[in-house]
């Protein structure tokens, strides 16, 4: 028998009518994304129900909304989905996978990319392949900035200095 014991999580009105109406796409160790077959060009990214998780969204939120105009991150909405503790999901443009193989194929608009966000001062902080997505004119796109922050300064998780290798960019895509 574990020693653990599941609880019911209560998520409040706001996000089950919202969770009622979605379809989940993703998910991961901070969050979920979930269709809206409402909204076909949006999805809903949610935090899970934790403190920590909902902290990490709402700097995700922010950050993407501060790069909004560099042209190197997905377009969210400008107003975030709150209940009465705080932001607990926001809208974003739908997007799709880039397999590995046609990433290095591009590796010059990766570059581009971090060099966008660079030269906003911003460092994204969990830079991975599967954090590269494009939209639906093609155009390759970050995603999961939660990670991020000003570069050269300590970022949540405290394991990424802000300095791009291209070299280990190169590396890491031609691996797969």
């Amino acid at each position: 028998m574990p020693a653990f014991q599941l609880k019911p999580v209560d998520l409040g009105p706001e996000i089950i009518s919202l969770w009622q109406n979605t379809k989940l796409l993703a998910f991961g160790a901070h969050g979920c994304i979930r269709t809206d077959d409402r909204c076909p060009d949006t999805v809903v990214k949610f935090a899970h129900p934790t403190d920590a998780d909902r902290a990490l969204l709402q700097r995700e939120f922010g950050v993407m909304r501060e790069l909004a105009e560099s042209g190197a991150v997905a377009r969210v909405d400008s107003v975030p989905l709150s209940d009465q503790a705080r932001i607990f999901a926001f809208r974003l443009e739908k997007l799709q996978r880039v397999e590995l193989k046609e990433l290095k194929t591009r590796l010059p608009e990766v570059r581009a990319l971090v060099d966008k966000i660079q030269r906003c001062g911003v460092c994204h902080g969990d830079f991975s392949p599967s954090n590269i997505m494009q939209n639906a004119q093609g155009r390759l796109l970050f995603i999961d900035l939660a990670f991020s922050g000003p570069i050269d300064a300590e970022v949540p998780g405290d394991f990424f200095d802000g300095s791009i290798d291209y070299q280990r960019i190169e590396e890491w895509i031609s691996y797969g």
